[in-house]
């Protein structure tokens, strides 16, 4: 069938609809009566002017938004742990012991030259001339003075004629001191012996932990939207008929609409863990005394050395007689004088060594060596507090229904005003608007009626029929 006749067969509906209704019958297929119009009835009763139109429209529930607060973590205990408190220290350790170090000084000697008398100075009578060496014995001096000779008279350097016998003359040792006794020092080192000190830097403690709650999934459904009742284009128990499409349709109940809200339930309170925080430790390399340092003495004895001297173990025998006397018997005469002669002392020199400086030891003290060693000393334990942590929420937007959908009366374009330019501005604003009426025809097809019905589903207008109040939202100048 073609469209136009389509179209004007629909229009033709709408005016009888409309002329029906003016003239204040109501057909019986209809739900509601006109007495069921108030708005209607007061606007044919008073207001109403001629040729204007009315249609029963589907008016939609009004909504208002609110905000829903919903507990989504339940309030629950929880603990604020404060940490063991330490202060920063230092320990002082002996790596070395005082100890006494020795320095052994040697005895400082000198070399001294001395002279020993090893025969005295004399007067000696010696034979034949003043440079003779055999000397008289006492016999021969006794003999001498038996002459009738006075020898102390007798001058150094007198001679008298003599008769002699030799002396035996033998070496003496003599011992005599050539070094001193001194002593020998030395030192004994003192004995140190490696070890290892621990020494405690952190000491054991106990640290808290809090082991937090854990939680188990949970869901709570928040109504957004309250179940409501709309027509349709289904048959229903309740129906009406569309003046605009001639469809019917339904009252039916639409369900209410909920948002479902995770929620989290304490399944394991939290709780506190004590930890045992062994003590930690640093070791450091020592040295011990085992023995100190000591002084050695080694005596040094004297030193000696052997010298001969010269006695006479036997005397000369000599006879003497006077110059013109007789000799004495036996005695053999030397054919020499005899001469006073005197004999210097003789000396014999040697060199010995004399303590100049005794030996000694020097002391020294040598102070422990110590280090420091930074540790920490525990102040305070590890504490724990409860406190309750407050619920945590969630804002939910959802709908309130403020007035239910409902069929109206409302003023609607008549027929006779369906002109083919007013339904190409309506087609031009429904798709300027993002509605597609289909083909910019002029002509009220499906296209364009569904067009319509969108629009005023979408910004809550009352829909089933061209109603003025949607022309004027279009902009639509009649």
């Amino acid at each position: 069938m073609d469209t136009r006749v389509k179209t004007s067969r629909l229009n033709a509906c709408l005016a009888a609809a409309v002329a029906t209704v003016m003239a204040g019958t109501v057909q019986a297929q209809e739900v509601a009566s006109i007495d069921e119009a108030p708005n209607l009835k007061a606007s044919a009763g008073s207001a109403g002017d001629a040729g204007q139109c009315f249609a029963r429209v589907n008016v939609p529930a009004v909504y208002r938004t609110e905000s829903v607060k919903t507990e989504i973590r339940p309030k629950m205990a929880r603990f604020k742990i404060t940490p063991p408190a330490f202060k920063d220290a230092s320990e002082t350790v002996t790596v070395s012991p005082a100890m006494m170090k020795i320095k052994a000084v040697q005895p400082e000697l000198v070399e001294k030259t001395e002279k020993l008398e090893v025969m005295a100075s004399t007067k000696l009578w010696v034979r034949d001339s003043l440079k003779g060496t055999q000397p008289l014995t006492q016999g021969e001096i006794a003999d001498i003075k038996g002459s009738g000779v006075d020898m102390a008279k007798v001058s150094a350097g007198s001679c008298l004629y003599e008769h002699f016998a030799p002396a035996t003359i033998e070496d003496l040792p003599t011992k005599v001191l050539v070094s001193e006794a001194t002593e020998k020092l030395s030192v004994i080192d003192a004995v140190l012996k490696d070890g290892v000190a621990t020494v405690t830097t952190s000491p054991a403690h106990t640290r808290m932990i809090e082991v937090p709650p854990s939680f188990k999934k949970g869901e709570e459904k928040v109504m957004v939207t309250p179940a409501t009742k709309k027509w349709q284009t289904e048959c229903g128990a309740v129906q009406q008929v569309d003046h605009m499409t001639g469809e019917t349709l339904c009252l039916v109940d639409v369900s209410a609409k909920y948002e479902t809200v995770p929620t989290d339930m304490v399944d394991v309170p939290a709780l506190i863990t004590n930890v045992d925080e062994k003590a930690a430790t640093k070791t450091i390399k020592i040295k011990t005394l085992v023995s100190d340092a000591k002084e050695n003495r080694v005596a040094v004895p004297a030193k000696f050395d052997f010298i001969d001297r010269q006695r006479v173990s036997k005397p000369a025998s000599y006879s003497w007689i006077a110059k013109n006397a007789k000799p004495a018997y036996g005695s053999e005469p030397t054919g020499r004088s005899a001469c006073l002669v005197e004999t210097p002392a003789k000396m014999a020199e040697y060199k010995r060594q004399v303590v100049k400086t005794a030996g000694r030891f020097d002391v020294e003290k040598i102070p422990a060596e110590t280090t420091t060693v930074q540790t920490k000393q525990l102040v305070s334990k590890a504490i724990s507090k409860q406190y309750m942590q407050q619920p945590e929420f969630k804002t939910v937007k959802r709908q309130i229904m403020v007035s239910d959908a409902k069929i109206e009366w409302k003023p609607v374009l008549c027929q006779v005003n369906f002109s083919e330019d007013i339904i190409v501005q309506l087609q031009k604003a429904l798709t300027k608007r993002g509605y597609e009426p289909g083909p910019i025809d002029g002509i009220m097809g499906r296209g364009t009626t569904n067009a319509i019905r969108a629009y005023q589903k979408a910004n809550k207008m009352a829909d089933g029929g061209l109603t003025i109040e949607t022309l004027d939202k279009l902009g639509i100048k009649m």
